[in-house]
């Protein structure tokens, strides 16, 4: 699954700022898979594709 959604620039430099290291603890990692893990099914629920 991937989010997509418009940059209209002007506030900050996307490409740089994604070329940052970003400090997610493995804390921060587990809750962003739970979370999209749960909005994987609420999209897509089993069978319903």
């Amino acid at each position: 699954m991937s989010a997509v959604w418009a940059d209209e620039g002007g506030v900050v430099d996307t490409v740089a700022f994604n070329r940052l290291p970003k400090p997610f603890s493995a804390a921060d990692r587990r809750e962003y898979e739970r979370l999209r893990t749960r909005l994987t099914a609420a999209v897509w629920p089993p069978g319903g594709r």
